[in-house]
Parts: C-alpha cells; structure tokens; sequence
C-alpha cells in the first residue's frame, strides 16, 4: 500500500529526528503524517500521528526541563509543549473511541465472524487507550505541579490514572501497570508534604516492582527497579512544590 508507506516514512524520520534531540524537525515529520493521515482518511494512522506528537511534546519537555540552566518556571515554551502533549494525547482518545464505536457496530452487524480477531482488536484498542489515559494524566499531573496546584487538574489526574488501572487489570497489561504505579509514587515523592503519604508511596512502589516482576522482561523490571530508585532520590533532595493540602488517591 503506497499510502501506508509514505505514511510510515514520515512516522519513521519523526522518530529518528526525535532520537537525536532535534525536536523542531521531529514535530515537522509528525505534522506531516498526520496532515497525509487525515488527507487519507484513515483513522489508524491518524490516531497514531496523535500519539507520536503526545511523546514528542513529552520528551521535548524533559529534555528542558532536565537542564539545570533553562528556567522552565518563566519560560512559556515548557508550558506550550504541555498543552500541546495534552491536545494531542486528548485527540488521540477521541479517535479511539471512535474507532472502539465503528468495531462494536461491525461486530454487530456481523462483519467480523472471527472471535479472535475481534478480541485481538479489542485488546489492541484497550493498549491505545491506557496509553492515551497515562498520556493526559501526565499532562494534567505537570499542569497541577507547574500550574497554581489547581485541584481540578488534581482530580482529573486521579482520575485518569485511575481508568487506566483498571483496564489495564481487565487486560492484564502488566507493563503499563508497573509503569503506572512507578509513575505514581514519583508524583507522591515531589509532593511538599510527602512523608504524608508514605504508606502510599510504599504501595505504589511494591505493586509497581510485583507487575514488572508479572512482565517477565528482565529490562522491564530493572528498569522499574531504576526509575524507583531515580523518584525515591528526587524525592528526598528536591522540593519542587510548595506547601498543597493533603489529597490521596486510592485504588
């Protein structure tokens, strides 16, 4: 198929571009894949335009904000790449679940027979869509850090985290759930007051090191081991908030 090629070319040097740092040109390939993916109407690749732009904008952020000389506090850029990261992983969403409605209408109108492949579409939809929940929760996490602590991004953050734990144990993805817990006790240990909720940190901790242990990929779980070990020192040298009101959130 000659428009998934060229679809794929552009994705392809989107990502390459991004893997060198060159961020400017990473996001040019991936507007250009979407722009063609909308031009051919093809919802698959447009929802994974979306998601490519989310992890640029992501990426493009943490490599700012990991520079001890760039003031990412006053500087308006680190705040457009959020909200573009947040658009996109947004945008994203909307197309699965327009794709989830156009798979739940051909099964009912009979034109998919095969259970397995409908379960395996099913299963890759459900990914996509953890995905895009953990994609608008950092967003909203970074909003209420860098944002005024607004309880709004707060609650929206809570409770996107919390859609995506429970699909991903529907699903058994076991990577996305090391992943979330790891995230979460990171979010608890930038908090002012985090020894307030130690037991949550420790929780969210042990749960992330049992579901990466549940991937049996070695890289996995000593990757969760190190991202662990990363939030647990910024935890204790860096205080990046000031004094918020006591929230948890439970699962």
């Amino acid at each position: 198929d000659l428009h998934d090629d060229i679809l794929y070319c552009y994705r392809f040097l989107g990502e390459c571009y991004l893997y060198k740092n060159e961020f400017y040109t990473s996001e040019r390939y991936h507007l250009n894949f979407l722009s063609l993916a909308k031009q051919y109407d093809n919802d698959e690749r447009i929802e994974q335009a979306y998601t490519c732009l989310t992890n640029t904008y992501w990426i493009w952020l943490s490599y700012l904000q990991d520079d001890i000389l760039y003031d990412c506090e006053h500087d308006q850029l680190s705040r457009d790449l959020c909200k573009r990261s947040l658009d996109a992983a947004q945008n994203s969403l909307l197309i699965i679940k327009k794709l989830n409605d156009k798979l739940e209408n051909d099964v009912k109108e009979k034109r998919l027979i095969i259970i397995k492949d409908t379960e395996q579409k099913q299963q890759d939809l459900a990914l996509r869509r953890v995905r895009s929940y953990i994609n608008i929760a950092n967003a909203m996490s970074e909003k209420y850090i860098n944002d005024g602590k607004d309880n709004a991004n707060l609650q929206a953050f809570s409770q996107y985290i919390k859609n995506a734990i429970k699909l991903s144990k529907k699903y058994n993805f076991y990577e996305e759930l090391a992943r979330l817990h790891s995230s979460l006790s990171g979010f608890y240990l930038f908090l002012p007051n985090y020894l307030h909720y130690k037991k949550e940190i420790i929780a969210t901790m042990k749960q992330a090191i049992h579901y990466a242990s549940l991937t049996k990929n070695t890289n996995e779980y000593l990757s969760c081991v190190y991202d662990i070990a990363q939030v647990r020192f910024c935890g204790r040298c860096l205080t990046i908030l000031k004094k918020t009101e006591n929230y948890k959130i439970y699962f």
